[in-house]
């Protein structure tokens, strides 16, 4: 695993996590 690829995952996850608290 590549770090770019983890960063990226983590990323994802963060913005993820952002948008299901804006939602709520």
């Amino acid at each position: 695993m590549l770090l770019k690829e983890v960063g990226a995952c983590l990323l994802l996850i963060t913005a993820g996590l952002c948008l299901d608290r804006d939602a709520l």
